[in-house]
């Protein structure tokens, strides 16, 4: 890999890292905590993404990113996956009371994510009860991923540019900009108005 970069450079040709960042192809990963893949509010892990707001799975990624930059000289390094699976919850934000859970589609209720909201939130009880039952508890959570991806994203882009401040960092994008920033938390106008990615590729 080193060689190739290292030719096509000389042919005046850019190499690009397209990493898929919270698919679980790191081996670590793989063996690791039944906690680093996200569940539904059902506890299904019918997504296969790793959990963002896991800080030990954001210590891994920002691992094998910065490895990325350290062995090898691309040009730019594309993160895609960088979302959460589909929600719906963000319908739910005017509702007093869910009244059928069946209903409900959004991702994150591992045991870990949702001791860590509740600390930070200063929460007692049952999340998903609350969920359920509190339109405050519902967009605070929302905030609290949406969150989570940004200062993930902000800090693997900061150790990147540490290593190597010429290297481009890109995300590819959903395309409707207000589905991505609804349902998948994407909001990546802001990831470009804050500066922690250079640009987006539109899917």
């Amino acid at each position: 890999l080193k060689c190739f970069i290292e030719e096509a450079h000389k042919r005046d040709i850019n190499v690009v890292a397209f990493t898929q960042t919270f698919i679980e192809h790191i081996d670590t990963m793989k063996s690791g905590s039944i906690d680093y893949y996200l569940l539904d509010y059902n506890g299904d892990r019918g997504s296969g993404l790793l959990d963002v707001c896991n800080d030990e799975v954001q210590d891994q990624l920002l691992i094998y990113y910065k490895e990325l930059v350290t062995k090898y000289n691309f040009d730019k390094v594309e993160y895609d996956i960088i979302r959460y699976p589909s929600s719906n919850l963000y319908q739910y934000l005017d509702v007093d009371v869910i009244p059928d859970t069946v209903k409900i589609v959004d991702y994150g209720y591992t045991i870990y994510s949702m001791n860590k909201f509740m600390d930070l939130y200063n929460l007692t009880g049952d999340l998903k009860e609350l969920i359920k039952t509190n339109k405050d508890v519902r967009k605070n959570w929302l905030i609290f991923k949406e969150q989570e991806l940004i200062d993930f994203i902000s800090n693997c882009t900061k150790e990147m540019k540490e290593i190597n401040n010429e290297v481009l960092i890109t995300a590819a994008v959903l395309n409707n900009i207000n589905i991505a920033k609804k349902a998948y938390l994407q909001d990546y106008e802001k990831w470009l108005n804050i500066g922690i990615v250079d640009e987006i590729e539109i899917m």
